[in-house]
């Protein structure tokens, strides 16, 4: 790790186990792979990364978790989903004193398709005002946090790359 990059912990094959202080990270099969992002890293950045190592398949939704301190010994999950959340959770190691960050990765069945450009419009208007309020989610609300790999188009691609 350099000043310009950050270890973030990667963790997948579990679930995370909330208690009222911490997260956790369990199951039989999880996998740890350390990785380091450059500090000015976007969303769709750090999600090509992840599909690197993980081999994530893009039919399976994601829930990206920081495990970030609220206060001393304590943590509380924060939902990783746009470039705002990357670089807040990039920050926790200068800011707590930390010398990485763990980033608990769930992966969740594509259950829908939003099929058009306006989908997340559509969702909006059916009332699906989802607010970071980390205290109050639940499994629900998890769902609704699952980024839908579909919509993301990475420059490796094929068929949404232009020469």
């Amino acid at each position: 790790m350099t000043d310009s990059t950050v270890e973030v912990l990667c963790y997948w094959n579990g679930t995370i186990l909330r208690t009222e202080t911490d997260l956790r990270y369990i199951g039989n099969n999880v996998e740890i792979e350390p990785i380091d992002v450059p500090i000015h890293t976007t969303f769709v950045e750090l999600l090509k990364m992840i599909y690197d190592i993980i081999g994530v398949d893009r039919d399976d939704q994601l829930v990206l978790k920081c495990r970030h301190p609220t206060e001393m010994n304590k943590f509380q999950p924060l939902v990783v989903r746009n470039d705002r959340t990357v670089a807040r959770m990039l920050l926790v190691p200068s800011k707590y004193g930390m010398s990485s960050v763990q980033l608990f990765i769930e992966q969740t069945p594509n259950h829908y398709h939003l099929s058009n450009e306006m989908g997340h419009l559509t969702r909006l208007s059916a009332g699906d005002t989802d607010v970071d309020d980390e205290n109050e989610r639940d499994e629900e609300d998890d769902r609704d946090d699952a980024i839908d790999t579909d919509e993301i188009h990475l420059p490796n691609d094929d068929e949404n790359c232009y020469t």
